[in-house]
């Protein structure tokens, strides 16, 4: 064999053995699978929301209503959505005397409290009022006693 042969042969089985190579590298198995997965989404713990109202006071016959003022807050670490503010009158106490009861007082609900609420954040509210009834039978037995209003949040 000549050397042109021989290097001719030498390149070729190089050159066979690359490609033999190169297409064991490019080789590989098709396949298909299945499996799954979970994701949870977060509860807001008890009293994550919380309501305050301000004092009022000054509530007596012919008395002009006073507004319910107070701040909502978030005490989580989860974001909301108010959707709105209700209150009623859970308790009237420490009257001059046993006749005063919550048909003495008019509540008017708070309306257009609404908004996002960020983790940790407070919404002020200034909505609805309490107004003492001025009724035509004597209501001594009212002088001095606390009306408590209990704010539900949605």
């Amino acid at each position: 064999m000549s050397k042109k042969s021989k290097r001719l042969s030498v390149g070729l089985s190089l050159f066979v053995v690359f490609a033999l190579a190169a297409g064991g590298a490019y080789a590989y198995w098709t396949s298909n699978g299945t499996g799954t997965g979970s994701a949870s989404t977060a509860s807001p713990a008890a009293g994550q929301l919380s309501v305050s109202g301000d004092a009022i006071s000054g509530l007596a016959p012919g008395v002009a209503a006073q507004t319910l003022t107070g701040t909502i807050t978030n005490n989580g670490a989860n974001s909301f959505q108010v959707t709105g503010l209700s209150a009623a009158i859970t308790s009237v106490a420490g009257g001059a005397g046993p006749g005063c009861d919550s048909t003495d007082y008019t509540l008017v609900q708070p309306s257009g409290v609404s908004g996002a609420l960020a983790a940790s954040a407070s919404m002020p509210f200034s909505s609805g009022s309490i107004a003492f009834n001025n009724k035509a039978t004597n209501q001594d037995d009212c002088k001095g006693a606390t009306v408590t209003i209990t704010y539900t949040v949605s």
